[in-house]
């Protein structure tokens, strides 16, 4: 399904577009995955959104001889974007 393993971002914010909770997969090595984000609020109900990127970057290159500043990170290539809200209601 994949030519190289995908990466994504997830990010999920309050009513108020502050982030409560993100994440970063890297490269992932298989097609289905589960992950647990702890909402970072002490009151965690309320509306919030969740935001995800897939995108592909090309390999981090090796640095050359002699070279003395770090390689330059390559670019990511978004390919899809999608967002969702969800309410978690008080007990």
């Amino acid at each position: 399904p994949f030519q190289q393993r995908p990466s994504a971002d997830i990010l999920i914010t309050n009513a108020d577009g502050d982030p409560v909770a993100d994440a970063s997969i890297i490269g992932s090595m298989t097609r289905k995955m589960e992950v647990n984000l702890h909402i970072r609020q002490p009151d965690a109900t309320g509306e919030f959104t969740v935001s995800t990127v897939l995108f592909y970057s090309d390999p981090i290159p090796e640095p050359k001889e002699g070279e003395t500043e770090p390689p330059k990170l390559p670019e990511a290539h978004e390919i899809d974007r999608a967002e969702t809200k969800f309410t978690i209601p008080k007990s």
